[in-house]
């Protein structure tokens, strides 16, 4: 059985994505994505008009929602069951799958986001209706086993963020390094060593006298806080790092 990737782009898809397999998935990855160059890049590459992020719910992280829907992701929450203060449990994926065969009349095609095999069905059953976009699938390391038993769909529908870093990275932190100095600052160092700035101490033996360089400096005022800030704040304990800026 083949399936042949539709060649026209389409007009109207819809992306459906698992927040908590994304995250996890380009966490291992070892950097952050920037969910602003994320939702572009589902507008002009894949076509997508309405990107569904499926979502575990808490009161407390309403500005990390204020920010992910700032940058264009319409949000699905599913209510967090805290088994006691350290557990929570949040399952988004029957609501992903049901939402996405709800919707199946009203887009041309769906790009599915996730590594959890508890969609591979969806995927077969949406590549076998040509409603199958794309799968884009967070670390190919680390993926469910039944999506690779989809080998007749592999090649032509499967994407892996860990191709799209460039592209899709807010900040490269692991190949940032540290500054160092060029031949002329060496150089500069070893002919003009620092020179002694202590003001000299008057005849009569004193204490220097205070200049302006030993008043202490005013302290900067904290900048404020808009509620992208504060969502990035969050991320981490709702269990997904946001970059947007």
């Amino acid at each position: 059985m083949t399936h042949e990737k539709h060649s026209e782009a389409t007009q109207n898809n819809y992306a459906f994505i698992d927040a908590q397999n994304l995250h996890a998935g380009v966490d291992s990855l070892g950097w952050k994505l920037d969910y602003k160059k994320f939702r572009e890049y589902l507008r002009t590459e894949l076509d997508v008009k309405r990107a569904y992020l499926f979502i575990g719910f808490m009161e407390e992280h309403q500005p990390l929602y204020s920010a992910l829907q700032e940058a264009g992701f319409i949000l699905h929450f599913k209510p967090l069951i805290r088994h006691d203060e350290s557990a929570i449990k949040g399952n988004v994926d029957a609501d992903m799958v049901l939402q996405t065969m709800v919707d199946i009349e009203r887009y041309e095609q769906a790009v599915i986001i996730s590594g959890d095999g508890d969609f591979a069905g969806l995927i077969r059953h949406l590549a076998g209706l040509s409603k199958l976009k794309q799968v884009i699938i967070p670390n190919r390391s680390n993926y469910s086993s039944l999506f690779k038993r989809l080998n007749e769909y592999g090649d032509v529908y499967f994407t892996f963020m860990n191709d799209l870093r460039g592209k899709l990275a807010y900040r490269d932190f692991n190949n940032k390094k540290p500054r160092q100095n060029n031949q002329h600052d060496q150089a500069h160092t070893a002919t003009h060593p620092a020179q002694n700035t202590q003001p000299a101490a008057t005849e009569t033996g004193s204490q220097p006298a205070a200049t302006s360089a030993t008043k202490p400096k005013p302290r900067a005022r904290r900048p404020k806080t808009d509620s992208a800030s504060r969502g990035r704040d969050q991320a981490s304990d709702a269990g997904l790092d946001i970059v947007i800026h």
